[in-house]
């Protein structure tokens, strides 16, 4: 009689599962520990993105940042940070110089490397003349003015100073370095829209918008991380500029440019992290810079920003104070949230 088969140990709709592949690596002492294929060195891509740093071990490194924490980023694989070190030598094996690599050897590759535009090839930045059409058409065109005024609460005079445009499908927000155009960002308006950059890499990105008016006006600046809440700010009298390429990205121009003023870092809730690290680098630099919470000022929503705090009825004087001589807000308390004490 011919032995019966043993059926399969794992089985799954009637087919068996297969366990996982598994490697090894070696460790510091020597020894083999298992490590799933996952985590192995991912080939490397058309793309490696320099970036700080990942982990204390590593220095810098590739990597992005997500809210399960840090990523390491080779080509289109990405997986988490292993920490201990690991990131500079696996980027030193996928770049082909070697996983005893140092640092500045893996920059210097990373660097000479370059990479690819996530958005295809670099568009020429629109004309002048162009921008102003653009602003032109938006002053004429009701739909998308009575979104930035009435939705989003900007003034006319912010939207003429920032030449604000119109291109028929989206709103076109021209950002200026001394007189000259820097970069251009879209945004289709209404809810849940988000900032378009104009195609391209290289750009020499500014602070939004200019700040040398509100540098003069003013002996503080008002920080956000939202293009849309500087000109909020701005509608309020308030001396707002942004962050031009993100929370968690900060060019040294920007510090110098700050220098000798205090700096009230008001980044959205959800972006608390981030707002730390903005803080502490403007101190690191020899700025007065300190935190704007708006959980206590009783923005409550996850992704509340001061657009909501103004819109709400938030008070412009609590601002003022926080930046002039209150180093910590005391929570409001439920009758003065949207109050306004008569200033919006």
């Amino acid at each position: 009689m011919a032995d019966k088969k043993a059926p399969p140990a794992e089985t799954g709709r009637g087919r068996q599962i297969k366990k996982p592949r598994r490697t090894t690596r070696t460790s510091g002492d020597g020894s083999s520990a298992p490590q799933s294929s996952t985590n192995a060195t991912p080939k490397l891509g058309t793309r490696i993105e320099y970036r700080e740093s990942c982990c204390d071990a590593a220095g810098d490194a590739t990597y992005t940042t997500t809210r399960n924490g840090p990523d390491w980023l080779i080509g289109s694989r990405s997986t988490r940070c292993p920490g201990g070190g690991q990131c500079l030598a696996r980027l030193g094996t996928a770049l082909g110089i070697g996983d005893g690599a140092t640092k500045e050897q893996i920059v210097a590759a990373l660097k000479a490397r370059g990479r690819k535009s996530r958005r295809g090839e670099a568009k020429p930045l629109p004309s002048v003349d162009q921008v102003n059409d653009w602003h032109g058409r938006l002053l004429e065109s009701s739909g998308p003015l009575r979104y930035l005024t009435r939705r989003r609460g900007l003034t006319l005079d912010v939207i003429e100073a920032a030449r604000i445009g119109w291109d028929g499908a989206r709103l076109v927000f021209p950002m200026w370095r001394d007189g000259s155009l820097a970069v251009v960002k879209t945004r289709a308006p209404g809810s849940g829209a988000q900032m378009r950059s104009w195609p391209g890499h290289g750009r020499d990105w500014p602070l939004y918008p200019a700040t040398r008016d509100v540098l003069a006006d003013h002996g503080w600046v008002l920080l956000t991380a939202g293009e849309l809440d500087a000109l909020r700010a701005r509608s309020a009298g308030l001396p707002g500029v942004s962050v031009t390429c993100g929370a968690g990205y900060w060019r040294d121009e920007w510090t110098a440019e700050l220098m000798g003023r205090r700096v009230l870092v008001c980044f959205d809730n959800n972006e608390l992290k981030e707002s730390r690290e903005c803080a502490e680098r403007l101190r690191a630099g020899g700025v007065d810079a300190r935190r704007l919470s708006l959980r206590k000022l009783g923005v409550r929503t996850r992704k509340g920003d001061l657009s909501d705090y103004l819109n709400g009825g938030g008070s412009v004087a609590r601002i003022i104070a926080a930046a002039t001589n209150n180093p910590k807000i005391a929570p409001l308390t439920r009758s003065s949230v949207g109050r306004g004490d008569g200033q919006r």
